[in-house]
């Protein structure tokens, strides 16, 4: 990770940190394995039957990073897998400062596309805190100052944490955590992982002094590794229910 920390460092406090990997560059670990073997089975019209909607690309698996749980709190960053066929670029936005938030919004709303959004328990948190955040930051999501970016995705949004019980995947207590499905049908324990409670701190810590690149790193790490991950979910999900 000592690259992508001097990359932080060497950035600029006023330019947004822009991440992106392609497939071939995500790290070695079993669930990027997983998608690696099982990307080229998606079908565009089966996924649309098991969840309700016309599923259409890019497929966009996005996850943020905030500096709390209410809504008043920052995106610390953003990052989102896209998949288009056989293709699959990952990025994370990191805004490393708190005015940048909107800059990191406009690079979100710009780069996502108009295709499908999945999402980890995004009903509840991610898809209303870009909304809330956007509004706070005059940013418009499409064109439209009267549309949120909540109402924008909304027929066109999957959350996967609501859906994991209907697809066979464990759905008891313990189960709601991305990490959690990662270790149980992937068999993948993260290492050198900044844990999510941790992250505030960490933003905060870089925002007033600049001095934790390594955290920066691990944070943004995290955040990509979370959308590929789900990216995996819903491919097992399609595993466990081929019809």
């Amino acid at each position: 990770m000592g690259g992508l920390a001097e990359l932080i460092s060497a950035t600029r406090h006023d330019r947004l940190v822009v991440v992106e990997k392609s497939l071939d560059e995500l790290e070695d670990n079993p669930v990027n394995d997983y998608v690696m073997r099982k990307l080229g089975s998606i079908n565009l019209a089966e996924l649309s039957k098991k969840f309700g909607l016309q599923v259409t690309y890019p497929l966009a698996f996005t996850d943020i990073e905030t500096t709390g749980t209410k809504r008043v709190f920052s995106i610390a960053s953003l990052a989102y897998t896209l998949v288009e066929k056989d293709n699959l670029t990952s990025t994370c936005i990191f805004p490393p400062t708190f005015r940048l938030e909107k800059e990191a919004l406009i690079y979100f709303f710009q780069n996502v596309g108009n295709g499908t959004l999945f999402t980890w328990n995004g009903a509840s948190f991610d898809i209303p805190r870009i909304s809330d955040r956007a509004r706070q930051r005059g940013v418009v999501a499409n064109g439209s100052p009267e549309t949120t970016f909540r109402e924008h995705v909304k027929d066109r949004h999957v959350d996967l944490y609501r859906k994991r019980k209907e697809f066979g995947l464990p759905s008891g207590k313990g189960y709601g955590k991305l990490q959690t499905l990662e270790r149980v049908e992937f068999g993948y324990e993260r290492e050198d992982d900044i844990p999510g409670k941790m992250i505030p701190q960490a933003y905060r810590t870089w925002v007033h002094t600049r001095t934790n690149p390594e955290e920066i790193a691990q944070l943004i790490e995290h955040n990509m590794q979370d959308t590929v991950s789900l990216l995996a979910i819903m491919l097992r999900f399609c595993e466990l229910c081929p019809k």
